[in-house]
Order: structure tokens, then sequence, then C-alpha cells
């Protein structure tokens, strides 16, 4: 694998968030992560497609789609 992995400290710095925010989203398996030991990464392009999906729906911390609760 040539892809490179980002620390959780890495990805909450490219995605504006919180490593907590981070880290819970990684452990309910909403977002993707390798481990190594005791420490998590997360492979580049699954941060950019995070990124490109916040952009669709308008917000990363979002939960369920805007207008699902109306």
């Amino acid at each position: 694998m040539t892809e490179p992995l980002l620390t959780l400290t890495e990805v909450s710095k490219a995605l504006a968030l919180s490593k907590t925010f981070v880290r819970r989203r990684i452990v309910t398996g909403e977002w993707p992560s390798f481990r190594f030991g005791r420490s998590r990464r997360m492979a580049r392009a699954d941060v950019e497609a995070i990124l490109a999906a916040s952009r669709q729906a308008g917000t990363l911390g979002q939960t369920e789609p805007a207008g699902a609760g109306e």
C-alpha cells in the first residue's frame, strides 16, 4: 500500500473537527480506519471522500440527512 495514512490528529486538523469527534465516528464504524497496535490511521483518500460528502450534505457533524426529522 503506497497510500499515505493519517493519524487522528492529522485527520481532525484536516476536517476541522475535534479528535474526540473523529474517534467516535471511527469506533462506531461510520468512518473507515486501520488499526496498528493501539493507534488508528485513516487513508487520505477516505478523508477526502468524507470532505466531498460533507460538501454535498452541507456539514461534517450532521448525523442524519438535512430535513430527515421533518
